[in-house]
């Protein structure tokens, strides 16, 4: 189901890129040297779900970050549809 939705990457994808998906802003960033950054936000309310920076996983390409970020906002998007589909069925 999921699958049918891809996250489509904008911007320059060797250096700052951003993608917008399910009420999802995703980014990733080149930092000095070989370090890239990422991060997911809710678009609605701009918290941040998750980032690079608590993510213990060595980031050094462009697509490693992006995958990552990817990874993070459909588990997200994931845990959270079973909440509510949950709640749903329950009442």
């Amino acid at each position: 189901m999921i699958e049918r939705y891809p996250i489509v990457w904008t911007g320059d994808l060797s250096d700052d890129c951003k993608a917008i998906w399910s009420g999802f802003m995703l980014r990733a960033e080149w930092e000095d040297g070989r370090r890239w950054w990422w991060a997911v936000s809710v678009i609605e309310t701009g918290a941040e779900i998750a980032s690079s920076n608590s993510d213990p996983r060595e980031c050094c390409s462009g697509e490693d970050a992006r995958l990552f970020a990817e990874s993070a906002a459909r588990e997200y998007f994931l845990r959270h549809l079973r909440r509510t589909t949950f709640v749903k069925r329950k009442r």
